[in-house]
């Protein structure tokens, strides 16, 4: 599932980018005419941008939280499986 939003987030950001350059070099061409930028351009470079930082972290957060998860079941492996009982003493 987590790799479906990384593909979906980074293919929005890379359209919206491609969009976006376009968009500015013909801007560019028609003497920086404002009428040729995306509309809303400052707000979806924030969205996009912002995305790209949320889903890094949510993916730091994810592998750390794992990686804890693995490394405590091999440390007392009893505690996560129910049929392995643990020697009493004797």
């Amino acid at each position: 599932m987590l790799i479906l939003l990384d593909l979906s987030a980074c293919c929005f950001y890379a359209l919206w980018f491609i969009a976006d350059n376009a968009a500015a070099n013909r801007a560019e061409r028609y003497g920086l005419d404002l009428q040729q930028l995306l509309p809303n351009g400052n707000l979806m470079w924030l969205f996009a941008n912002a995305m790209l930082v949320c889903l890094v972290i949510l993916n730091a957060l994810l592998i750390v939280g794992w990686r804890r998860q693995r490394y405590r079941r091999h440390e007392r492996p009893h505690l996560h499986n129910p049929l392995v009982e643990e020697d009493a003493g004797t």
